[in-house]
């Protein structure tokens, strides 16, 4: 896969996955509490710490 994503293997997904967690996270940073951001920017940070860990294992 390429470093945008365009490996032409199905990563059309991955792009669709980004976009539904971004509408998702705007959705909370309008509608949420204050409690709700700050436990959605720890869920963003965990998973984006993840991914990282993901390119790591190759």
């Amino acid at each position: 896969m390429g470093p945008r994503g365009g490996g032409g293997d199905g990563s059309g997904g991955l792009r669709a996955a980004v976009t539904a967690l971004g509408a998702a996270a705007r959705q909370v940073g309008t509608a949420g509490s204050a409690a709700q951001v700050e436990r959605a920017v720890a869920i963003i940070t965990d998973a984006r710490k993840q991914l990282y860990r993901l390119l790591a294992e190759d």
